[in-house]
């Protein structure tokens, strides 16, 4: 799995099932969304909204010790 499938497999975003071929060698793995695209996106969205807010509040706390 890919860096990115296992964030998204932490949080809970993804599910995987492994597949098991006819072949021997590795198993193939079946990843699918266990949520909207557009979930997802919004989830994103609102901690970064949340980060960036915390971010200019403390440079205002800053600007204000400046003074």
């Amino acid at each position: 799995m890919s860096t990115a499938v296992r964030y998204m497999a932490g949080r809970g975003w993804v599910t995987s099932e492994e597949l098991r071929g006819e072949k021997k060698g590795r198993p193939e793995k079946k990843i699918a969304l266990a949520i909207p695209v557009r979930e997802i996106m919004e989830i994103i969205g609102a901690e970064k909204e949340a980060g960036v807010k915390d971010q200019l509040s403390l440079v205002k706390k800053a600007r204000e010790y400046a003074r």
